[in-house]
């Protein structure tokens, strides 16, 4: 099977992720700067306050560029989840079913795909485009049954959808 289809995540995370990078590197910026005009007068817990302090932003920074780079593909009878350093590999073999999850974030909504074995074990939660959504659904509707779940996140009650 020569198909290949890639998803990415949709506008809201990315523009989440390019607060975290503008902020986090402006904010560093600011501290780096705050403490090279007062190096001479700082103690060396200030100093040491500092580095953990830098350490820190510097991970949300690099969390920007992880939802940045976060995609993922459907490619043959495998999907694969690419991240900022590994790619996860999920084999279609494996699943049984999928579903949509929408969160409302502020007033942005967020879409995700559920994916779910035959015991309708979550497999996978992976962050969709809405634009992208109908395609995936589409995709998927083919080759898995639906799975919706009426319950809450403390007590999900997942069942298939029966064909008529």
């Amino acid at each position: 099977m020569a198909e290949k289809l890639v998803f990415r995540t949709g506008w809201p995370k990315r523009l989440l992720s390019w607060l975290l990078i503008l902020g986090g590197s402006a904010a560093l910026i600011a501290l780096v700067d705050a403490m090279a005009r007062h190096w001479s007068t700082l103690p060396a817990t200030e100093i040491w306050s500092g580095v953990f302090i830098a350490l820190f932003i510097l991970c949300f920074v690099a969390g920007g560029f992880a939802i940045q780079d976060f995609r993922w593909s459907i490619d043959g009878d495998v999907i694969r989840i690419h991240r900022l350093y590994r790619t996860t590999t999920i084999d279609l073999t494996k699943v049984a079913g999928f579903g949509r999850t929408v969160f409302v974030i502020g007033v942005f909504p967020v879409a995700h795909i559920d994916l779910y074995d035959g015991r309708l074990q979550p497999i996978a939660r992976i962050p969709i485009d809405f634009r992208d959504l109908p395609q995936a659904e589409t995709w998927l509707s083919w080759r898995f049954r639906l799975v919706v779940d009426e319950g809450s996140a403390a007590f999900p009650k997942r069942r298939f959808v029966e064909e008529d």
